[in-house]
């Protein structure tokens, strides 16, 4: 049986963190033997714990955890693991100095979103970055989750081809399909008070600057003028919370945008939109956006790496220029009005989303890594 530690630094539960806890489960139903490191507490150490697996705690807070590096030390030292996969800046410099000098154990890391892209000072940047770089010769595998992320490792910071695997992020494409919309939006119409003919425009995912909602915001002020029976719902939270309420006061939206906080019923509510919004000016390779494909909830989306790999312009959704709130207004009144036109996007998503993006493909493509790692490991020890 094959023993895996994957290192994650989860301060939030998002898009990410979901993948590596999907991971968690399919590898545990395969009879590996999992253990996860991360921040303790909230949904991803119950998922692990759920799944059967062990959970170590990470202090991540830091921006250089040194003491997140001496538990992961302490634990691998402890335990015999034959390879331990990271996703996250801090968790992937943690887990390569942690493993510095010990022999035996593969390493992989997962790059969701590359260093360069951080929203720090350059200094800072440039620092992360040199430590990124010094720290990449203990990586067996980096596993990315896009092609412009491969580009970025690949022409950017000239890492072997030979070293580099690309492995879309994926969903649960069957059970998301079930979900049975008309029921998930009269629930949330129940929950919220709202009128049977409200059009629910939704955004969810971390409250934070990558994800554009300020723009999202200011094209809901012209949605209502011209679709007045819209109301805007965004789940989740995060550092922007007070801002983006502020700036929905100004813009005049009143009850007409709503803050759900952070959900756990995440598909049920994607289910429950009219349309979602993502208004993202960064992204890696959004999970929102499968999901919702999955669901056959029309998207209106930006134009940016990773949601171009999933969605096509005018076939499985309407896409925008990054940071343009008119298009976005325009996109969404679209969607909203022309109903013929959301059905067809919305039937065109779920049928790529099933062929391209399901998890058990991710999960496949992932063990195809590993097996590459161990099955070199153990030939070089014949």
């Amino acid at each position: 049986m094959s023993a895996i530690l994957l290192v994650i630094d989860n301060l939030e539960f998002g898009g990410g963190e979901r993948g590596m806890l999907q991971l968690a489960e399919g590898l545990a139903r395969d009879g590996w033997r999992v253990a996860a490191a991360g921040q303790p507490g909230g949904p991803f150490e119950a998922g692990v714990r759920a799944a059967g697996g062990e959970f170590v705690a990470l202090d991540m807070r830091s921006r250089l955890p040194l003491g997140a590096v001496r538990t992961l030390r302490a634990a691998v030292g402890g335990r015999r693991f034959d390879l331990v996969h990271s996703q996250g800046a801090r968790a992937d410099f943690a887990a390569r100095l942690a493993l510095a000098g010990v022999p035996g154990v593969a390493l992989v890391c997962t790059v969701q979103m590359p260093v360069e892209g951080f929203d720090v000072p350059g200094w800072r940047r440039a620092l992360y970055l040199a430590l990124d770089r010094a720290s990449a010769r203990r990586v067996d595998r980096f596993i990315v989750v896009s092609r412009a992320l491969w580009r970025t490792l690949v022409e950017g910071r000239r890492v072997p081809a030979s070293r580099v695997r690309l492995v879309h992020n994926g969903v649960e494409t069957a059970a998301l399909a079930s979900v049975d919309r008309k029921r998930a939006a009269a629930a949330l119409r129940r929950e919220l008070g709202l009128e049977a003919g409200a059009a629910l425009v939704g955004a969810a995912g971390r409250l934070v600057w990558q994800k554009g909602f300020p723009h999202l915001i200011e094209a809901m002020r012209q949605v209502v003028a011209r679709a007045p029976q819209a109301r805007l719902l965004i789940a989740g939270e995060g550092p922007q919370r007070a801002e983006l309420e502020s700036l929905a006061r100004a813009a005049g939206l009143g009850g007409r945008a709503r803050f759900l906080g952070f959900r756990g019923d995440v598909p049920e509510f994607l289910a429950a939109l009219d349309v979602l919004v993502v208004p993202s000016v960064r992204e890696g390779f959004p999970m929102i956006t499968l999901e919702a494909m999955a669901l056959g909830t029309p998207i209106v989306a930006t134009a940016i790496d990773g949601t171009i790999e999933q969605l096509r312009h005018g076939v499985e959704a309407l896409l925008v220029p990054p940071g343009d709130p008119g298009a976005i207004a325009a996109a969404v009144t679209r969607v909203l009005h022309d109903r013929a036109l959301a059905a067809r996007l919305a039937a065109a998503a779920r049928s790529r989303a099933a062929a391209e993006f399901d998890v058990g493909r991710t999960l496949d493509l992932t063990r195809a890594v590993y097996a590459e790692l161990l099955g070199a490991a153990r030939g070089a020890a014949r």
